[in-house]
This record gives C-alpha cells, structure tokens and sequence, in this order.
C-alpha cells in the first residue's frame, strides 16, 4: 500500500463518525426496495460480493461529493466506513469498484433518480406555496470523457478547449430540491436545444404545477402549450419583446395583462404542425419589477406569468 494511499485511509478513519451520521440521514430516503424496483425493471442480476449495485451507488456518491472525484478516494471512504462491520477485507485497488459501476447502465441512475423523486413528494404533501406544487427549470452543458461510445451521440465544442460537451436540462422540486426529470443531448444540431429538450419533459408535469423559468423559455409555443395544460409559470420575459405599459388591461403600477399573437412559423420548422394546434392568441400578465440591492445598482425585472 502507498503512502498516499495510506493517508487517506487514515483521514476517512478520522471523519467516518460524521460520515456515518450522513449516511443514516441519506437511507431514509434511498430506501432499499427503491434499489430492488430498479434492479428488477432492468433485470439487472449480481453476486453477493462486496460491490453490490447498492454498495456501488453509495461509493459513486461519495466519489461524486468529493473534491478530487477519484476512484481511488471513493474507495478508501467505502474502507473506513465498513471498517468496523464488515470482516471482509476490501482490496485498495479500484479496478473492481469501476468494473461493478460499469456494469449498471445509465438508465438505472435515471430511473432511480425519478422513483426518489416520487418518493419525496409523497412525504412533502404539506410542502406546496399557495397549493401550487413549484418547480424550477434550467438548463447548462458539461464536459463527457472523449471515448468512442461518447463521440458517435456528442461532439467537441467549437472553442479552443475542443472538449467534448453534451447539454442538460432538468426539473427541480422547490419542496426538496430532488431531480424529478432530466433530458442529455448533443451540444449541437437541430432540435438538440434546452427549449427542446424541455418540450421532451411535458409529460413530467402536470396541473398544480408552478414553473419557474429563465428567459429562455419565453416563448408563444410553450407558454400556449402550459396554459393549454392548465400548468401555472413565471418566465423572465425575453429580451426581444417590447414592453409598453400603456397598453392592456391595467391591474396596477407596472403590473397588466397583455395579449401574444401566435407567430408565423414556417411549414418545414420541426414545430409547425403543433404550433398550428395552439391558439391564436393568448393572455398572461406582465409586470415590472425593481430588485434593489445594497450597494449594487436597482434593476429592473420584467416577468411574464400565466
């Protein structure tokens, strides 16, 4: 065993009594049989050895928490943390962790992730703001290891850095803040976007749902869509669109109710077909507001809500 090796065995030794309390927080909500409902969905089937599909997540966990993201460091936390239960010995090497984490498709993290979800919305019935169930909307881009499995669905980016980068999107609960949906894709190409891929996740919400989106998402083809759904949101409005507070049903001081023409859309756009679906025009509110900061200067915010 190396020394470097050696010294982080030592260190998690030191900190596996806060670790222990962490992860009795974490098992109840990663309920056991959340993990067999998995195994089952996919038919994965395992040995009893030392890496379970249980025992792999918790040390990818912990791989992922961590501030280097090694292997060899996630190893090292599983040693010290069974250290005083468990007899067998676990080998430092971390050949086997990566073999049994390769093992688990990443469809599995995908549908576990959903099935926590729904567990902790079924313990936060009491968690909703003005019995609206609200949930948050985002999107971003990440760099994938260069491997031949990963170029044939992503490419490089076009900067000089020339990593490879795919694009995300996800839903987020405000209750507790779990994924309740996500949505990978390229980094490039039609209809690979975060507006896309958020029209891929239409079916993940539903009526009594608040979203709350950047201004991205401030478009006639969703806005139409979530009204149409009876699905409440809060859109920052997109920079494009005037404003003229003159106009429209007035509720208040930079506060009314303006009217959105559908948009000509061109008979080969992939969305023409349901954009003619959606109403002619629609109705939202419109209101202005000053977000004022010590010591920054007051600016001025215009949202769009439903």
């Amino acid at each position: 065993m190396s020394k470097s090796t050696n010294f982080l065995l030592v260190s998690h030794l030191e900190s596996s009594k806060k670790r222990a309390c962490n992860k009795s927080f974490f098992n109840k909500v990663f309920k056991n049989h959340l993990f067999t409902k998995s195994l089952e969905h996919f038919h994965l089937e395992y040995r009893n050895r030392i890496f379970t599909p249980l025992t792999t997540v918790w040390t990818f966990l912990t791989q992922t928490l961590s501030e280097d993201h090694s292997c060899r460091n996630a190893v090292c936390s599983l040693i010290a943390s069974t250290s005083f239960t468990n007899s067998k010995q676990i080998s430092t090497a971390t050949g086997a962790y990566c073999r049994a984490r390769k093992k688990l498709p990443e469809e599995f993290f995908s549908f576990l992730t959903k099935q926590i979800a729904k567990l902790l919305d079924s313990k936060q019935e009491n968690q909703t703001w003005k019995d609206f169930n609200v949930k948050l909307v985002d999107g971003s881009d990440l760099s994938i290891p260069d491997t031949k499995e990963n170029r044939k669905d992503f490419q490089k980016a076009t900067n000089s850095t020339g990593l490879l980068k795919c694009r995300i999107v996800g839903i987020f609960s405000l209750a507790h803040g779990a994924l309740t949906d996500l949505r990978i894709g390229p980094f490039f190409g039609k209809g690979t976007g975060e507006v896309s891929l958020f029209r891929k996740m239409f079916n993940s919400i539903s009526k009594g749902d608040l979203l709350l989106m950047d201004r991205l998402f401030c478009n006639f083809f969703d806005m139409a869509h979530l009204l149409k759904k009876e699905i409440h949101f809060v859109v920052r409005k997109n920079a494009c669109m005037k404003s003229n507070f003159k106009k429209g049903h007035h509720l208040g001081k930079n506060d009314h109710i303006i009217t959105l023409n559908r948009p000509w859309n061109r008979s080969d756009s992939i969305n023409h077909g349901k954009l003619l679906k959606l109403p002619r025009k629609i109705q939202v509110r419109e209101m202005r507001i000053k977000a004022k900061r010590k010591g920054f200067r007051t600016k001025e915010l215009y949202l769009i809500r439903s």
